[in-house]
């Protein structure tokens, strides 16, 4: 069974959850990419596909689906970390004392009997590239920002990603257009990502804008999320990173 969404009020974009495989199908769809995802998997023709498509579900019932997933996943996280626990602390784990943890020695940890990543595991991650806005923004809110979309990612996903560290501290060389270098920066990172994440509100940032249309191009499967639930205060970063086109709405 499939359920289609509209993300939001605009009706512009769609998302599309499968309950056979327990995924998203499809996200930041504009309407003919939903009839086409919806004829694909159904089978049903055109016509029974945009019937479909025209009467979407509540956005809610979506994000049900991925809490239910995500509280599957993790109890069986919880699972894998009772088992890391000395016998003698299991009791004080199962009745939710999960500090219990901290008992776990370093001698241990040195002769690898908790296996924390295996490098195959690793290996077989999908790398995700994080596109936010920088300019005007410190190192800490940033980062801050970064975690937030890797945790929204992997919710969609449905799995642990591997982050690319896109935020750059190293300075341009001299003689050089700073955005360009930065840009070019960023490009080569996301040409190694499996999945991209950026904020709706691209279209107001030139670099996000263009990593956006970059993943977009060359497939790279892509989710966005507004950008005041990752940024604290999005109107003033805004504000103080455009503050030309403040004084143009807003002159004296």
């Amino acid at each position: 069974m499939l359920i289609v969404s509209l993300q939001n009020d605009k009706g512009y974009a769609y998302a599309i959850w499968s309950t056979v495989s327990n995924s998203l199908l499809g996200f930041d769809l504009n309407k003919s990419e939903a009839i086409e995802i919806v004829h694909n998997v159904t089978g049903c023709d055109e016509l029974r596909a945009e019937d479909i498509v025209d009467h979407p579900k509540p956005y809610s019932e979506i994000l049900l689906h991925i809490i239910d997933r995500e509280r599957e996943y993790y109890k069986s996280r919880i699972g894998d970390l009772r088992l890391r626990c000395h016998d003698s602390a299991r009791d004080s784990f199962d009745a939710g004392n999960y500090g219990i943890l901290h008992i776990v020695t370093a001698d241990e940890l040195k002769s690898a009997k908790l296996d924390r990543k295996s490098p195959e595991k690793v290996k077989n991650m999908k790398k995700l590239f994080v596109s936010v806005p920088m300019k005007g923004r410190t190192e800490e809110e940033i980062k801050a920002s970064i975690q937030k979309m890797k945790k929204i990612a992997e919710i969609y996903e449905g799995e642990e990603l591997e982050l690319i560290d896109s935020y750059i501290d190293e300075e341009p060389t001299e003689n050089c257009n700073r955005g360009v270098w930065f840009l070019a920066k960023s490009i080569d990172m996301l040409s190694e990502a499996d999945v991209f994440i950026g904020i709706q509100e691209c279209y107001d940032w030139k670099g996000c804008w263009i990593e956006n249309g970059v993943a977009e191009k060359y497939d790279i499967k892509r989710y966005s999320v507004r950008a005041d639930y990752v940024i604290d205060d999005y109107a003033s970063v805004y504000r103080k990173a455009h503050p030309e086109c403040v004084n143009a709405c807003f002159p004296g």
